[in-house]
C-alpha cells in the first residue's frame, strides 16, 4: 500500500496515545492472564488505540503496558489501574500509578521520575524534564544524587537501592525473583 499513510505507524501521526499491553504467556503466564484481561477492557473504551504485544520485559510486573508516543512503561496493573492510566494519557497526562519509567531514561532516572511523578500527581510529560545523574550509588543502601527539572525548576533528588525479599511463588506460577526498589535517601 505505497503512498498511503497507515494510522498505526506511530501515535504522534495518529493524534492520540497508543496503549501496548503485554499478553505474552511464554515466559510467565501472568502477562497472558492479566494482560489479556487488561487489553480487552481497554479495547472496550479505546478501541484500535489498544494493541497486544509480545514482550515488554519484567514479567514480574504483570500486567504491563507502554504508553506511546511518550514511551512510559507501567507495571502491576489490573484493568481498573490501566483504565486510569489510559484516561489520563488521553487527556495528555502521565498518571503516576504503576509507573515504571520512560524508555529513554536510565534505570535510576526512571526511578527518580516515577518517585517525582508520584509526588506531583498526573501532569503532562513536560512537567518533568531532564534528569541528570550527578553521582552513582556505591552499593545497596548508598545514595546516588540526581538533578531533575520539575515544573521548570531544578531539583536534586537522592535515591538509594533497597533490596526486598525473594518471591518464590506468584499467583500465575512465575519463576522466583528478588524484589527491590529505589527510594528517596
Amino acid at each position: 500500500m505505497r503512498g498511503r499513510r497507515c494510522p498505526h505507524r506511530g501515535s504522534r501521526a495518529w493524534g492520540r496515545p497508543l496503549f501496548a499491553v503485554c499478553t505474552n504467556g511464554r515466559r510467565d503466564r501472568c502477562c497472558a492472564i492479566t494482560g489479556r484481561r487488561i487489553a480487552e477492557d481497554l479495547h472496550a473504551e479505546f478501541g484500535s488505540a489498544v494493541v497486544e504485544i509480545s514482550h515488554l520485559g519484567g514479567h514480574r510486573f504483570a500486567g504491563t503496558m507502554v504508553v506511546l508516543p511518550w514511551g512510559y512503561a507501567y507495571g502491576y496493573l489490573d484493568s481498573a489501574a490501566a483504565l486510569q492510566v489510559a484516561r489520563a494519557a488521553a487527556d495528555g497526562l502521565v498518571h503516576p500509578g504503576g509507573l515504571r519509567g520512560r524508555a529513554d531514561r536510565t534505570p535510576i532516572a526512571q526511578a527518580a521520575e516515577a518517585i517525582l511523578r508520584t509526588e506531583i500527581g498526573p501532569h503532562p510529560p513536560a512537567a518533568i524534564g531532564v534528569i541528570t545523574e550527578i553521582s552513582e550509588p556505591g552499593g545497596v543502601g548508598e545514595p546516588a544524587l540526581l538533578r531533575a527539572r520539575v515544573f521548570g525548576q531544578w531539583q536534586d533528588i537522592a535515591l538509594c537501592r533497597v533490596v526486598g525479599p525473594t518471591v518464590t511463588a506468584t499467583e500465575c506460577g512465575g519463576k522466583p525473583f528478588t524484589t527491590g526498589h529505589w527510594r528517596r535517601a
